[in-house]
């Protein structure tokens, strides 16, 4: 009985440690998937105010933007860093990097009550100064893209 308990035990570990791995790979493609997301969602926001369009679309890019960036900082989970240009940053500073997801949320919810009720100039700065948030976190916590 004792050789079947270990063996069970031996197999739940091995199933625990291959789910742990699996959920750090996922975790490295949807966060990758959610700033390619990002930029589309950017990029139609911006072609969007060039081209007036209606306050509803822009809204709704606005709130794509805000979902995107509040699930991002939970897709760095420890390890995650296979296929990622992540620097180990992210995780030795942790606080930091919280404080620069922080910064991208109020930026993009501070675009959604200026594109609400500012104007197109208005709402522009307000993207860019998003997008600066974006740089700024590039900049200390993702390496160069290799190419």
């Amino acid at each position: 009985m004792n050789r079947f308990r270990l063996a069970l035990t031996m197999l739940t570990l091995l199933a625990f440690t291959a789910s742990c791995a699996i959920a750090v790979d996922a975790a490295v493609a949807q966060r990758q998937e959610n700033r390619r997301n990002a930029e589309r969602t950017t990029l139609a926001l911006k072609a969007d105010l060039d081209n007036g369009a209606p306050i509803a679309t822009l809204r709704e890019r606005v709130r794509t933007l805000i979902v995107l960036q509040r699930e991002f900082d939970r897709l760095f989970p420890e390890g995650s860093t296979a296929g990622s240009n992540a620097l180990p940053l992210v995780w030795s500073d942790r606080p930091g990097f919280a404080r620069a997801s922080a910064a991208a949320i109020e930026a993009a919810e501070r675009l959604a009550r200026i594109a609400e009720n500012g104007s197109t100039r208005d709402t522009l700065e307000a993207l860019y100064d998003y997008g600066k948030t974006c740089g700024a976190c590039h900049d200390r916590y993702k390496a160069p893209e290799k190419g």
